[in-house]
């Protein structure tokens, strides 16, 4: 039974070794679930191995019975057609909702990838993502002025926004996305990072018997 080291990034078998490339998410993913289901390690203790929570461990199982070992590759964000979002287009799609709501909070997990997409964009649409945030940033204690639109006397004004990205990843894939320019230009400068300690031990699904107080409820009342 073969088994992969992470230090090495390798395929350990019984009769030789197997490189991985770096940022093969596929592979890892595979092997995570080839270890669970068919090592004797189970889903806990080879989600904890891997970096991920129990859930997505599921998910990917689930995802790779459905769609092969293909479902495992990370989804591409963005729209599905070839839309070419411009700078200017991406930075009012953001004013508007601050406009609307001066305080959102948006949550997204594995946040390493939109910082990829951010370094690694051909267009201006991911750039201004990064340079309306900073934007944002700096206007939190005053108003960020609205663009003037037709048919409207004032362009109004979004008083203190503050818009909030709460994004989770495993530490070194986040480290990894993380570009020269966003370390010296204050993106960086402008997160809070907070790492977890260890994960805690999962557990394995079990049938119990219904607690007494439960049965007991259930049965005072009418059918």
């Amino acid at each position: 039974m073969c088994e992969f080291d992470q230090s090495k990034s390798m395929l350990l078998g019984p009769g030789g070794q197997l490189r991985v490339p770096d940022g093969d998410e596929v592979t890892r993913k595979l092997a995570m679930l080839i270890e669970g289901e068919c090592g004797g390690l189970g889903p806990s203790k080879a989600a904890e191995k891997y970096g991920y929570c129990r859930q997505r461990y599921f998910q990917l199982r689930k995802a790779f019975e459905s769609g092969g070992a293909l479902a495992l590759a990370n989804k591409k964000r963005g729209p599905k057609t070839n839309y070419r979002g411009t700078h200017q287009a991406v930075k009012e799609v953001i004013q508007d909702a601050l406009f609307q709501t001066p305080t959102m909070l948006f949550q997204t997990d594995e946040i390493d990838g939109m910082l990829q997409s951010i370094n690694k964009a051909k267009d201006a649409r991911h750039e201004a993502i990064m340079g309306t945030m900073l934007t944002m940033y700096s206007s939190d204690n005053s108003v960020y002025p609205m663009r003037r639109k037709a048919g409207k006397e004032s362009p109004g004004v979004i008083d203190q926004p503050c818009l909030v990205i709460y994004g989770t990843a495993i530490p070194n894939h986040y480290y990894q996305a993380l570009s020269e320019r966003m370390l010296t230009n204050g993106f960086f400068a402008r997160m809070i990072i907070l790492e977890a300690g260890p994960r805690a031990p999962g557990q394995e699904p079990s049938i119990r018997d219904l607690p007494p107080r439960v049965l007991a409820t259930a049965q005072s009342r009418p059918a």
